[in-house]
């Protein structure tokens, strides 16, 4: 009897040590992409703020774009994060005058005055 349940218990004992020191297989983690992201905003003034009136452009555009003789404050904007659409900046700062500002994953703006 005491063979029939040592064998038994050593048998748990080895399992458990066993399972104690086995690394369960892990799914790679999906990343987001990385930045940077660039957008035009593409509303009316006081809207700055809603990711949806902020369109993605390249690089080329960003770089070239001139922010002048538009009827709004906010004109383009660097940032490193996009909304979980994926096309519109995650989060655009604005301050008590809906000016878009850097802040957060908001790297660079480009403001006009009116």
């Amino acid at each position: 009897m005491k063979k029939k349940y040592g064998i038994g218990l050593l048998a748990i004992i080895v399992a458990v040590s066993a399972a104690a020191f086995t690394i369960p297989s892990q799914a790679p983690e999906k990343k987001a992409p990385l930045g940077p992201f660039y957008f035009q905003f593409s509303g009316t003034h006081s809207h700055e703020s809603n990711i949806a009136n902020w369109n993605e452009i390249t690089q080329s555009q960003y770089d070239n774009g001139a922010c002048t003789g538009l009827n709004q404050k906010g004109c383009q904007l660097k940032t490193d994060q996009k909304d979980m659409t994926g096309t519109h900046p995650q989060v655009v700062p604005v301050d008590a005058f809906d000016i878009p500002q850097v802040s957060g994953s908001v790297k660079e703006v480009k403001n006009t005055t009116l």
